[in-house]
């Protein structure tokens, strides 16, 4: 006997002992072992029994081990030779309970998954099965966060189990498998994620219009705020000019300024012409040997004119000093080159008449 057939041999006693005990722990070591055996020495199911099928599958071996009930149209059709079955529902004294756990994340194909959500065992509401294993915080884990995205309507915690209860309530009949999945938890979190999008739409849709009328009531609210904020400020500037206005009409005042010397009147008057917007405003005439120049305005023009003035002068007057000094030096010269030209002409005279002699 070659080393397979002695292989293929052992894993016979090993499936036959496998299905005959009621421990679930001496079923689990009976599946590990045939796992390993297959593996090693790649082996098929049907090299165990011709009635399994050509391949290597780990989830037909827990059925026919007892670990997990067959597909119902499986269980139905099995013959005298069949392995014995066991599910929550209906299993027996000393037999194997189905295990929640691992049904949900044991992989599976497509049409292995659909026989099983449409078996006994989901028959009567997702619920039951799921309840107590770890794909229920999962899949509220998941609504949660479904909830506080943009398609979130904002539930509290207790909202959302009350709504994860009631749709896993319904017959696993109502979940679609896909069959990009692998697992019937996969197939559970596609359902609840497309249960909640339908399910929440219409109060998306009311919140999104409630947003948009608070987003319409706080532009317009805005657009008040401006517009209020655009009259506070025309009406602080209209009492600024009314202000500044008031200010120059109390500071209003004549002013009356006498000369006794004409070229300083004329000085004064045209700085006060150039200094004053209004030259209708502006006089000047000659009384009692006085010169007189007149103007209205605040009392800040006639500060202003009177500095003007001062320094227009003390300017012309430096410039009046120096063409003095350069017609002083000028007249000297010309008396210097007088005086040279008459001893000139007197010593001339003198030799003339030296010579007449």
């Amino acid at each position: 006997m070659s080393e397979r057939e002695r292989a293929i041999e052992k894993a016979r006693k090993v499936l036959t002992l496998g299905v005959s005990t009621t421990y679930v722990g001496e079923k689990e070591a009976c599946l590990q072992r045939l796992i390993t055996l297959l593996r090693t020495h790649d082996l098929l199911l049907s090299h165990l029994d011709p009635r399994f099928p050509r391949r290597m599958d780990e989830l037909v071996l827990r059925q026919k081990l007892g670990l997990l009930p067959e597909p119902p149209d499986q269980a139905a059709g099995s013959g005298q030779g069949a392995t014995p079955r066991s599910s929550s529902s209906a299993a027996g004294p000393g037999r194997p309970q189905v295990d929640p756990e691992t049904i949900l994340f044991l992989p599976m194909t497509a049409a292995e998954r659909r026989k099983w959500l449409r078996g006994p065992v989901f028959s009567q509401g997702l619920l039951r099965v799921v309840r107590d294993t770890s794909a229920y915080p999962r899949l509220l884990a998941d609504a949660r966060a479904l909830d506080r995205s943009n398609l979130g309507v904002g539930l509290s915690d207790q909202d959302l189990m009350g709504w994860l209860d009631r749709v896993l309530s319904r017959q696993g009949s109502r979940v679609d498998c896909k069959p990009r999945s692998s697992t019937i938890f996969d197939d559970l979190m596609t359902y609840c994620r497309a249960a909640f999008t339908a399910d929440t739409r219409d109060l998306r849709q009311a919140a999104q219009q409630r947003r948009a009328q608070e987003e319409a009531r706080a532009r317009e609210h805005q657009a008040q705020e401006r517009r209020r904020r655009q009259d506070q400020e025309r009406q602080a500037r209209q009492q600024q000019e009314e202000a500044r206005r008031a200010a120059q009409a109390h500071d209003w005042h004549d002013v009356e300024v006498e000369f006794d010397d004409l070229t300083e009147a004329r000085l004064y008057l045209k700085v006060v012409r150039r200094l004053s917007n209004d030259s209708n405003r502006v006089a000047s005439a000659a009384r009692d040997r006085k010169y007189v120049v007149r103007f209205s305005g605040p009392g800040r023009l006639e500060r202003r004119v009177d500095q003007t003035y001062a320094r227009a002068l003390a300017e012309l007057q430096q410039a009046a000093e120096q063409l003095r000094l350069e017609a002083a030096h000028r007249r000297n010269e010309a008396i210097r080159q007088a005086e040279a030209e008459y001893e000139a002409a007197c010593a001339r005279a003198f030799q003339v008449t030296v010579e007449h002699y």
